[in-house]
């Protein structure tokens, strides 16, 4: 890697802690995820990646068969460090403009059985008060459907 690219890399984890105030377990992420990208792109200038070297990296990323949400997080790394070049004027334009996260798959939520709803009633001992209120607030959310 190059030192200017190494520089970038500096400035780059700066500007994400201090303008936008990002954990440090975000920065760790995003810094790992542009230094693949800078060892992938080994001799080619940062300077002259454009939208179809982007899409070859993604591409590439691809092969590792990463979840959607480590594809995702890859993808925004790669947005916000070409968004920082391009605002730092690095870059004349900013590639990555154009590049999306795949879509993340919905699951269902998992819910318990019938039998496993009255284990959980019978078990609540309603000898107190506050045992009581626990029951009725369980059993009203059995009875409505209600979410937690």
């Amino acid at each position: 890697m190059i030192n200017s690219e190494n520089s970038y890399l500096k400035d780059f984890d700066l500007y994400l802690e201090v303008e936008k105030n990002f954990s440090k377990h975000t920065i760790r992420a995003y810094n790992s995820d542009i230094l693949s990208f800078l060892i992938w792109l080994n001799d080619f200038d940062i300077k002259e990646v454009d939208y179809k070297k982007l899409k070859e990296y993604i591409i590439f990323l691809q092969k590792f068969h990463y979840s959607a949400t480590t594809s995702s997080r890859k993808i925004a790394s790669l947005r916000t460090f070409f968004k920082f070049l391009y605002r730092e004027k690095i870059v004349d334009n900013n590639p990555a403009k154009g590049i999306h996260s795949p879509k993340k798959t919905k699951s269902l939520p998992t819910f318990l059985t019938e039998e496993e709803t009255e284990k959980i009633l019978n078990s609540v001992k309603t000898n107190t008060p506050a045992g009581y209120r626990n029951k009725v607030i369980l059993e009203l959310l059995y009875a409505s459907g209600m979410r937690v």
